[in-house]
């Protein structure tokens, strides 16, 4: 009989890696995610389960322009900060 490979895919955040300005529990329910993740990754890899998280960022939309220009200075650099580490700088 030939084994299976089995795979799951969580869907964390950037936000759960690094901290958000005023999203503590945000960050660390997304930190668990990250964090179990990993854990199941090496309970289970010898059973054939491959576990990944998919970490998105913020889309520069217009509400996140909004949001984030009406707030403190310290919002509008995190939004630089976000925007500058994405690859494609979109």
């Amino acid at each position: 009989m030939t084994k299976r490979l089995v795979r799951l895919v969580n869907i964390a955040s950037a936000g759960g890696v690094v901290g958000v300005l005023n999203s503590a529990p945000y960050s660390a329910a997304k930190g668990d995610i990250v964090a179990l993740t990993r854990q199941v990754a090496v309970d289970f890899a010898r059973n054939g389960l491959r576990v990944n998280a998919v970490s998105l960022g913020f889309t520069d939309t217009g509400m996140f322009r909004q949001d984030t220009t009406t707030e403190s200075s310290r919002m509008q650099h995190s939004r630089h900060r976000w925007v500058g580490s994405v690859a494609v700088k979109r």
